[in-house]
C-alpha cells in the first residue's frame, strides 16, 4: 500500500471483509491500528490523516474537540453506523478532493 487513502479504498469494497461488519466504529479502530502500526515502524504517516479529524469537525461548523472523527460523524448520523460508515467514505473523499490528495 502506498499511502493511507489506498488502505480506506480497499477497505470500502468489501467493510465486513477487514471489519467483520459495515460499521464505522470498526473502521476507526481498524483506522487506529494503521497509524500505531506505522508509528511503531516510524514509518511517515502521508498524507496526513490526523488532519480529517479538524476537517470534519470544520465541515460540520463544531467547534474543535478531542473526540474522534468517528464520534463526529456518528452525532451527524443519530448513531447509525452503517449510515456513518457511508459518510466517512463521502467525506473522505471530499477531503482528498479539497487537499488535493486524489
Amino acid at each position: 500500500m502506498k499511502d493511507i487513502y489506498e488502505i480506506i479504498d480497499v477497505v470500502k469494497i468489501r467493510p465486513p471483509m477487514y471489519l467483520g461488519d459495515s460499521k464505522l466504529t470498526p473502521l476507526s479502530i481498524y483506522l487506529q491500528g494503521v497509524h500505531l502500526a506505522l508509528g511503531i515502524n516510524e514509518i511517515k504517516e502521508s498524507p496526513p490523516f490526523l488532519d480529517f479529524h479538524t476537517w470534519v469537525r470544520e465541515k460540520f461548523k463544531l467547534k474543535p474537540l478531542s473526540v474522534g472523527f468517528n464520534t463526529t460523524i456518528l452525532d451527524q448520523c443519530n448513531g447509525d453506523e452503517e449510515r456513518g460508515l457511508d459518510m466517512f467514505f463521502q467525506l473522505i473523499e471530499e477531503f482528498k478532493s479539497q487537499k488535493g490528495d486524489v
